[in-house]
């Protein structure tokens, strides 16, 4: 795949690892162990389905440590973004796109016009100058923050919904926050991801959706 709009796969795979973690036996009382291996398995059928290669999905050891750095962010991402353009994992043409994402979702009490400002943004990095190896990072990282914005709002907004009463309502977090670390999180394993298969976008969205699924889920 060399179109940067066939990579918009990632969004719908996401929420599709959200949500069947709701079929697991002890939900919501999962390990992290049972929500990796869950997620994993998920999307190497989805990748099988589809004929999008092999996933090669991240290793336990590194997702764990990609989870926990995203989980103590708190509800802003800006320096976990920088963080990584210090060290050298991004430049700062995809900083400024991550730190673009990452404004729009803090604090948003709409999600129709969240979700409008994000499709628009998805739009700009694809018409952007950078190259396509790097427009896919931050492309994908926009496409998840708009699928997992509608989904978590919507969520949150349901009492019907499986992830409504998982934490008393005093206590969960803001849906906005599950977003945050979804986003974050699919841009930590999608480094990873591509690291360990030579630049696979492919390889990275799978890393980027197990790490973003197991950040969110996280109680």
């Amino acid at each position: 795949m060399n179109d940067l709009i066939q990579y918009s796969f990632a969004g719908l795979l996401h929420n599709k690892v959200i949500q069947s973690l709701t079929q697991l036996s002890n939900f919501p009382d999962y390990s992290e162990t049972e929500v990796y291996n869950f997620s994993k398995e998920t999307v190497e059928s989805y990748y099988s389905d589809n004929k999008l290669g092999n996933p090669n999905v991240l290793p336990f050891s590194e997702y764990q440590d990609q989870v926990n750095t995203v989980m103590t962010q708190g509800e802003d991402m800006s320096n976990y973004f920088i963080s990584l353009k210090d060290e050298g994992k991004i430049n700062q043409e995809q900083l400024n796109f991550l730190l673009n994402i990452n404004s729009l979702v803090v604090d948003s009490d709409d999600s129709n016009k969240l979700c409008n400002n994000l499709f628009s943004l998805q739009q700009e990095i694809n018409l952007s100058s950078i190259p396509f190896e790097e427009k896919v990072l931050v492309y994908g990282t926009a496409v998840i923050a708009y699928h997992s914005s509608y989904y978590w709002f919507s969520a949150y907004n349901n009492s019907n919904d499986p992830w409504y009463n998982t934490v008393p309502i005093e206590k969960r977090l803001k849906w906005w926050v599950k977003a945050l670390r979804d986003l974050a999180g699919f841009t930590a394993g999608f480094i990873v991801g591509s690291l360990i298969s030579g630049g696979n976008p492919a390889v990275g969205i799978a890393g980027g959706t197990v790490t973003g699924s197991g950040a969110s889920s996280s109680k």
